[in-house]
């Protein structure tokens, strides 16, 4: 890369400015290199952020976050924020965080993700182009099924414009003493496909038995809104829904986003979803990590 230099002062002391962020930019690539956490996988260590009562047992979640190959910004914002959020969980649990994309026909764009997984590792590329609700989800949790079983007791999806407040989900999963049967979220109810209500796309999780029934299944409908197609699914289960669990007010749109489940953040808040620009995403941050994990 190569940078022009005119004798103004003004744009001189740009240029430095300039070279400054990217020197600390640089350093800050250098040491999530040589640290020794995993991109792929985090460790957390316990925080009573609910009013849920912790138990002995360990958590077990694979998190896939749908993102689309332009968000790399967004994506570099969400693995800082999950890389210090790791220093306030618990080390018993297990968690795996990927991004979840499907193939582009831009010129280049698959080449420049490969880039980034070759560098992060945390990137699960599907064979099918990327799509929102043409059987992203069903390929999605096909793939954990078919690769992952007996790993995990739970797997989510969410959305790159969703912030996760990791410890409070896990508190909420961790007093359940029989994991099947458990879909947990914030209930959506519209005229979109399923039998009653279902949970929001921007943040749900299934425990594993759906999973595999999902995974097993190749008669399932795949295209349409893939929350209600989800809903419809652990309908179509048979699974006696044990654990579904109702999110309610713990999960929020942001404050400021204009959406209808707009709300101040709070504590307990498990998920703020409409992140739609890096100025959100980093008032959420600056709430938690100050008030939450500090």
């Amino acid at each position: 890369m190569q940078f022009s230099w005119t004798g103004h002062r003004p744009l001189f002391f740009l240029g430095v400015s300039l070279l400054i962020f990217f020197l600390v930019l640089y350093e800050i690539f250098k040491t999530s290199k040589t640290s020794n956490v995993n991109h792929a996988q985090i460790s957390l260590k316990s925080l009573n952020t609910t009013e849920v009562s912790l138990s002995p047992d360990s958590v077990r979640i694979f998190i896939g976050i749908f993102t689309t190959h332009v968000r790399f910004g967004q994506r570099f914002c969400i693995r800082e924020t999950y890389r210090e959020m790791k220093k306030f969980l618990d080390p018993r649990d297990t968690v795996t965080i990927k991004f979840i994309l499907g193939k582009n026909e831009e010129v280049g764009m698959d080449r420049l993700i490969s880039w980034e997984n070759r560098e992060w590792g945390d990137i699960v590329l599907q064979y099918q182009l990327e799509n929102v609700n043409d059987g992203k989800t069903f390929n999605y949790l096909k793939h954990l099924y078919d690769t992952e079983k007996g790993t995990y007791d739970y797997a989510m999806k969410s959305d790159d414009d969703t912030f996760l407040n990791i410890p409070a989900l896990l508190n909420v999963l961790r007093p359940l003493s029989q994991r099947e049967g458990t879909y947990v979220g914030r209930i959506y109810k519209d005229g979109h496909p399923g039998d009653g209500f279902y949970m929001l796309g921007a943040g749900y999780t299934l425990s594993w038995d759906y999973v595999a029934y999902i995974g097993q299944s190749e008669n399932l409908k795949r295209i349409g809104p893939e929350d209600a197609l989800v809903g419809m699914w652990v309908r179509q289960s048979g699974i006696n829904t044990t654990n579904e669990i109702d999110l309610d007010s713990l999960v929020i749109d942001h404050p400021a986003s204009g959406h209808g489940w707009a709300a101040e953040f709070a504590e307990s808040t498990v998920m703020v979803h409409q992140e739609k620009s890096m100025e959100f995403w980093a008032q959420t941050v600056e709430f938690f990590f100050s008030k939450v994990y500090s």
